[in-house]
């Protein structure tokens, strides 16, 4: 843990550079991007059934991991 951890920030922080050297980011073109995302958000609908079951069963699961000890 006290070499390893050390060690993989240091190839973190190596790999950032080196990739940045070698692929140099590109400007970004951002406009319109809101309006697209917008009107996919329209395109989805609401929440299905099978949506809110699987939404609720997970909130579930992890509330029921969160305790340290059975709530039972």
């Amino acid at each position: 843990m006290q070499f390893g951890v050390p060690m993989v920030l240091l190839m973190y922080l190596l790999l950032f550079l080196l990739l940045s050297l070698l692929y140099p980011p590109k400007e970004l073109i951002l406009s319109g991007m809101a309006d697209f995302i917008e009107s996919q958000k329209k395109g989805l609908g609401g929440w299905t059934t099978a949506e809110k079951n699987t939404l609720f069963v997970f909130g579930t699961a992890v509330l029921l991991w969160i305790p340290p000890r059975p709530i039972w």
